[in-house]
C-alpha cells in the first residue's frame, strides 16, 4: 500500500471516529446530596448545533429521591443554553440547578414535593423547562444566596462531580461567581 493511501485511510478513520462521537449523547451520574441521585443525558454535539428550533433535543435529567420517587425533567440544551451544576441546600426535597442561559446564569429551584405547573414558571423559564413532574419555582433572594454560598464553598473535585459539561466553554465555580457578579447578583 502506498504511503498516500495509508495517510488517507488514517485520516478517514479519524474523521469517522470524530463524526460518530459527535452523534453520541453523553451521560453523567450525580449525587447532589440529601440522598438524591441524578443521571443527566445531554444532547449530542451535533444535536446541539444542528437543531433548527430553539427548543432542540434537550437535556434529560432522571432524578430519584431517597424515598423512591422518580421522574424525568427535560431542559432546553444547545451550545449556548443548558444545565451547568446541580446541588442541594438546607431545604429538604429541593434541588437547585444553575443553568447557563447564554448571557446570564439562572437558578432553577426544583421542589420534589410539589407537582409541575407550567403557569407557575416565570419569565424565560417557560422555554427552558420542556417537561417536569415536579414544581419549578422562581428563586427567592434566599435561593440565590444558597447558590452563591455553594459556589463560594464547593471544592473543585466536588464541583467537577456535580458539573455538567455543556455549551461552548467549560464552567468552574470561580467563573460562575464572576458571571453572577457581572449580573449584579453578588
Amino acid at each position: 500500500m502506498k504511503r498516500t493511501h495509508k495517510i488517507a485511510l488514517i485520516l478517514c478513520t479519524i474523521v469517522c471516529v470524530v463524526l460518530l462521537a459527535g452523534f453520541m449523547p453523553s451521560s453523567k451520574k450525580i449525587s447532589p446530596g440529601q440522598g438524591i441521585n441524578i443521571r443527566v443525558v445531554s444532547a449530542s454535539f451535533f444535536q446541539k448545533i444542528l437543531s433548527e428550533r430553539m427548543d432542540g433535543p434537550g437535556a434529560r435529567i432522571y432524578c430519584e429521591t431517597k424515598d423512591g420517587k422518580s421522574g424525568t425533567i427535560q431542559l432546553l440544551q444547545s451550545l449556548f443554553y443548558g444545565p451547568v451544576v446541580f446541588f442541594t441546600g438546607e431545604e429538604t426535597n429541593v434541588i437547585y440547578c444553575l443553568y447557563n442561559n447564554d448571557v446570564d446564569v439562572r437558578v432553577l429551584k426544583i421542589d420534589l414535593s410539589k407537582p409541575f405547573n407550567r403557569k407557575e414558571l416565570y419569565n424565560c423559564n417557560t422555554y427552558i423547562v420542556e417537561a417536569s413532574p415536579w414544581g419549578i419555582e422562581e428563586p427567592t433572594a434566599k435561593d440565590w444566596q444558597t447558590a452563591l454560598n455553594f459556589l463560594r464553598t464547593v471544592k473543585p473535585d466536588q464541583f467537577e462531580r456535580q458539573h455538567i459539561p455543556a455549551g461552548t466553554w467549560s464552567h468552574s465555580a470561580t467563573n460562575l461567581l464572576w458571571q453572577l457578579k457581572m449580573q449584579h447578583i453578588e
